[in-house]
């Protein structure tokens, strides 16, 4: 079945949908020391964050179980015009919901965004340096030959 006709580069979509999932990936802590690994996230968690960013920006400060450290996640969203204005309206999320579960699905699943939990605390700030250059080898192997 064929996309639905939106007035809006779907790139630029996912780019918003994605940095919303990776950040959740962050943002979504375990419950108790004994979990081994990160909860997934889910489309409801994408939302959330989605929604804050089309505000103006989103933040939140998050800490594992028994840890004093505090970590600040914040993402702020410079998509363009077209983009934005679609992403405004949430009702036009559900003309998208491709891009939006695709997002989740590679945050839940991609090594570099589900590690253990005891390995993630020591590999947080290498993990946010190889962010950039895996979104740009992302951009590579999507643009068409």
């Amino acid at each position: 079945m064929a996309a639905e006709k939106i007035d809006a580069n779907r790139g630029d979509l996912f780019e918003a949908f994605f940095a919303a999932a990776v950040a959740a990936r962050f943002v979504k802590r375990v419950k108790t020391k004994s979990q081994k690994r990160l909860p997934p996230i889910t489309t409801s968690d994408v939302d959330k964050i989605l929604t804050e960013m089309m505000r103006g920006g989103y933040q939140k400060n998050v800490n594992d179980v028994g840890s004093a450290v505090v970590d600040t996640v914040t993402v702020n969203l410079s998509i363009p015009r077209k983009a934005s204005a679609f992403l405004q309206t949430r009702s036009n999320w559900s003309k998208v919901s491709d891009l939006r579960s695709g997002a989740v699905n590679f945050a839940n699943s991609h090594s570099r965004l589900m590690p253990r939990q005891e390995v993630y605390l020591s590999m947080k700030d290498r993990i946010l340096l190889e962010l950039l250059p895996l979104e740009q080898k992302i951009r590579r192997e999507q643009k068409p030959t």
